[in-house]
């Protein structure tokens, strides 16, 4: 239930950049906007480093299994 938790929080920060991307009508990825909200969350102790700090490493573990269809072409 912890990673559970943890990858909600980091998917609504990812749908928020979605959101501010359509209303805001910078050449900006909504990926950027997502980031420097949790960035900026994190700083500001809306939510603790621990919080998203487990599955934030699984993410990042899995990151290059995850380019591997677009290296090959698929």
């Amino acid at each position: 239930m912890k990673h559970m938790r943890q990858f909600l929080i980091i998917l609504f920060f990812t749908c928020i950049g979605e959101i501010l991307h359509e209303f805001i009508p910078l050449p900006i990825p909504s990926s950027i906007y997502g980031l420097v909200l949790l960035f900026i969350a994190l700083n500001h102790g809306i939510f603790k480093i621990n919080e998203v700090h487990d599955t934030a490493d699984f993410l990042i573990d899995i990151m290059p299994i995850m380019f591997i269809p677009a290296a090959v072409g698929l």
